[in-house]
């Protein structure tokens, strides 16, 4: 989950591990942009900050405009990630729940 702040504010072990990311960063809230920064050739990270920009705190979005982020990506390791993200209505964004 990434708050209105552009912080990634929850990132589960799974996830942590799939992507290769390090645990200690992930402890520290980093924000995506660094994450995005971090990434050579463009990976999820920055994919991400490219579409699903944070909202100012003052800002909102209308449900109707909280256009969703889906696709295919694929990681250097070889694993291929199904990127699905859904913007909030006070900012940031998730993963769409699965029931």
């Amino acid at each position: 989950m990434v708050d209105a702040q552009g912080i990634v504010a929850v990132c589960n072990a799974r996830a942590i591990g799939l992507l290769e990311l390090p645990q200690a960063q992930m402890a520290e809230r980093p924000l995506l942009r660094d994450l995005a920064a971090a990434e050579a050739g463009g990976g999820i990270f920055a994919l991400m900050e490219q579409n699903l920009r944070p909202l100012p705190a003052d800002e909102s979005v209308p449900a109707a405009a909280a256009a969703p982020l889906s696709g295919e990506h694929h990681l250097a390791s070889g694993s291929i990630v199904d990127l699905r993200c859904v913007t909030l209505a006070h900012g940031g964004f998730v993963p769409p729940s699965t029931t």
